[in-house]
């Protein structure tokens, strides 16, 4: 699996995000290359480094779920 940069424009309002405990809505794109609409309410930030992720309750799926900063758009 490769990881890209996330972009700036991206990571800053996910950290925002989590700080302010507010559900943020953004299009994920999953490995296949499929865009789905996620509303996420953010419970964590994990770096496994060079990747970030963002854990949190997914809306879409009604659960827990973990999103790789770099295919959120």
């Amino acid at each position: 699996t490769s990881y890209a940069v996330p972009n700036a424009s991206v990571m800053r309002p996910l950290q925002v995000a989590f700080v302010r405990e507010v559900v943020i809505r953004a299009d994920y794109v999953k490995e296949t290359g499929e865009f789905t609409n996620r509303r996420v309410e953010p419970h964590a930030l994990m770096i496994n480094w060079p990747a970030w992720y963002l854990l949190g309750f997914d809306h879409l799926r009604a659960e827990p779920r973990t999103f790789r900063f770099d295919r959120v758009e």
